[in-house]
This record gives structure tokens, C-alpha cells and sequence, in this order.
């Protein structure tokens, strides 16, 4: 599975629509839309803010070892 994918597959699992997940990470909801869809590539700073913000486990998301979240996150703290 590509990073894009993944990206996506978080978001879904959280149950949150582009909007909210997007607002959370700082960014517009429309270059979350790209990035999903695989015309923008994930730099760096995305990614610190897609794991600081969502508590995504890197090693999952780079060697899809472990579970996809590092720590329990329910939606009410989201």
C-alpha cells in the first residue's frame, strides 16, 4: 500500500470526514484530497503533524509492522 493510501485508510478508521481531519493537521482540505489521491507527494512536515496530531505508528506507516496507532485514540478526544 502506498503512503497516499495510508493516509487515507487513517482517516477512515478515525471516521473522520477530509474537513476535520485536514484542520486538525493544519492544512487546506482540498490538499488533503490531492494527497489521498496520489497528485501530492507527503513531504515531512505533513507526516510529523499526521503523527503528533493522530498518534500514527511510524514504523506501521513506513513498514507496515505494528498496529496502525500507537496509542488508544477514540474520537472524543479527536
Amino acid at each position: 500500500m502506498q503512503a497516499h493510501e495510508k493516509v487515507k485508510l487513517i482517516r477512515e478508521a478515525l471516521g473522520l470526514s477530509q474537513e476535520k481531519f485536514s484542520e486538525r493537521i493544519g492544512i487546506k482540505q482540498r490538499t488533503l484530497s490531492y494527497i489521498e489521491s496520489g497528485t501530492y507527494n507527503i513531504n515531512y512536515q505533513f507526516l510529523r503533524h499526521l503523527i503528533q496530531s493522530y498518534g500514527v505508528n511510524i514504523d506501521w506507516f513506513f513498514n507496515d509492522r505494528g498496529e496502525m496507532f500507537e496509542k488508544n485514540i477514540t474520537r472524543s478526544k479527536l
